[in-house]
């Protein structure tokens, strides 16, 4: 595995000038402008979290934080959505075997995307389900090349159970060919480069192996035995939203930085870098943003120890899924 410095350090420089280039207009298209879809492709990002035996990088959880935190200092927009792609891929361990091989085995550049939101119908049909619905809030959708949607099972004429008598939901994974991406419904004043629109799937065949189980007792396929696929599934599929958030604040202290060199003082005389209570007010930022990632990045690193040792047991970890 990759160092958390090293591959942050890599993915940033290889990247920044594409994704600042280009930051003006995502916001204006409201979606990643497609050479900043190329050059984090190029770059590894989308294949952070998949298992080298599928040709990704399965970095380190902090390695994970650090690149997309970097991305997002660049472009909040280009963060988020190499955060959503990166994380999705997670979800190849709990397909089947031959669809993880073929959704991200045989293309290097695959993304994937979706919405966990329940709010559609796998209906039970011949070892697959037939699923319709609308998504909100798929962020990257227009350059997916799979989306997976949240399903309510349907069997028969009733929602179907787990054996923990709650409504059983999958995740249904489809190639982008069979999905309708409605283009304006995202329209914001944040992140409006992520292009989280909704989207439509009207009653597509998925068959089972397409439609991953969705809560406890999700069993990981064979190429998903690494330490890396052990670890909190909140840690990779969520709590990463902390690095871009961590992405745009460092680059908000940044700008500010830059700002102060030469924006004369309203009151006073010089540039605003010589006004004292500037000088307070940046060091109150720069200490926040840094506190906040040291103490994530701790709490990332001991998590990430403990996890190395050993698969995770509902003794230590009740977080956590319990491996195959």
């Amino acid at each position: 595995m990759k160092t958390s410095d090293e591959a942050a350090t890599l993915l940033q420089a290889r990247i920044a000038d594409v994704v600042q280039c280009h930051a003006d207009e995502a916001e204006r298209d409201r979606r990643l402008s497609p050479p900043v879809v190329s050059a984090l492709a190029d770059a590894g990002l989308f294949r952070m979290g998949l298992p080298a035996d599928l040709g990704g990088l399965e970095v380190s959880p902090l390695t994970f934080y650090r690149a997309i935190e970097a991305v997002a200092a660049l472009d909040g927009s280009a963060g988020w959505c190499a955060f959503i792609g990166a994380s999705s891929a997670f979800g190849g361990a709990f397909l089947s075997n031959e669809a993880a091989e073929e959704i991200y085995g045989r293309d290097s550049r695959v993304i994937t995307g979706g919405s966990v939101a329940p709010v559609a119908k796998a209906l039970v049909r011949d070892s697959g389900y037939v699923v319709s619905g609308r998504w909100p809030y798929a962020s990257g959708c227009q350059h997916s090349s799979w989306l997976f949607g949240a399903c309510h099972v349907i069997d028969g004429d009733r929602v179907r159970l787990t054996p923990a008598g709650e409504p059983e939901v999958r995740l249904a994974c489809v190639p982008a060919g069979s999905v309708t991406i409605l283009e304006d419904t995202w329209d914001v004043s944040g992140l409006a480069g992520t292009g989280s629109h909704d989207f439509t799937i009207d009653g597509v065949y998925v068959p089972e192996g397409y439609a991953l189980p969705f809560g406890p007792g999700m069993v990981r396929g064979k190429h998903y035995q690494g330490a890396l696929y052990h670890f909190p599934l909140v840690g990779l599929l969520r709590l990463p939203t902390s690095a871009v958030a961590l992405g745009i604040a460092q680059g908000a202290v940044q700008a500010c930085m830059q700002l102060v060199q030469s924006k004369p003082a309203v009151i006073g005389t010089g540039v605003l870098r010589d006004q004292p209570l500037i000088q307070a007010r940046m060091a109150d930022a720069v200490a926040l943003v840094n506190s906040g990632r040291e103490w994530l990045h701790a709490v990332l690193e001991r998590t990430w120890e403990v996890t190395a040792r050993g698969p995770c047991r509902r003794t230590s970890a009740p977080s956590c899924y319990s491996p195959r």
